[in-house]
């Protein structure tokens, strides 16, 4: 098991972290689009580079405590086969290097609808490692493949074919 560089970063006053591999970048809120029948784990959809992004909620995706997201609420655009996704986190801390001894393994009652692959101790605080591979079940990739192709839909009725 192993992670040599993640970004940190907190939901619900808990210390998260991804592999950096994972992450494309970091942005910050857009405007959102929203769907009809919008399940709660999706505040919206971003056009980046002219392609919809859905924004999921890391905090309903997990079950931890909601908050609302500001102006300046930052987002993690993830790299993933299955096609682009946000993260709407609270707070990016930093990119750090995480020796693989200093890796665990997590309890049953600690993995976050089993998305927690290992925890550490980063800066005097217990970070939880999520595999992005268990965010979402197969059930839910299916869904939000769904709603992506429903926004570059409606994302290409707006589009001018004029002249």
């Amino acid at each position: 098991m192993s992670a040599p560089r993640c970004v940190i970063f907190s939901v619900a006053d808990r210390r998260l972290a991804l592999p950096g591999g994972a992450v494309r970048r970091v942005v910050s809120m857009p405007r959102l689009k929203a769907l009809p029948t919008m399940p709660p784990v999706l505040e919206g959809v971003m056009v980046l580079g002219g392609a919809a992004v859905p924004v999921l909620r890391l905090d309903v995706l997990l079950g931890v405590p909601r908050r609302e997201p500001g102006v300046y609420t930052p987002l993690l655009l993830l790299h993933r086969p299955a096609g682009p996704l946000a993260l709407l986190v609270d707070r990016v801390h930093e990119m750090a290097e995480v020796p693989a001894d200093a890796l665990a393994p997590v309890g049953e009652d600690a993995s976050l609808n089993h998305c927690v692959s290992a925890t550490w101790t980063h800066r005097g605080d217990a970070t939880l490692l999520l595999d992005p591979d268990a965010l979402l079940s197969a059930a839910e990739e299916v869904r939000l493949a769904e709603l992506r192709d429903l926004a570059e839909e409606r994302l290409a009725a707006w589009q001018d074919d004029g002249p």
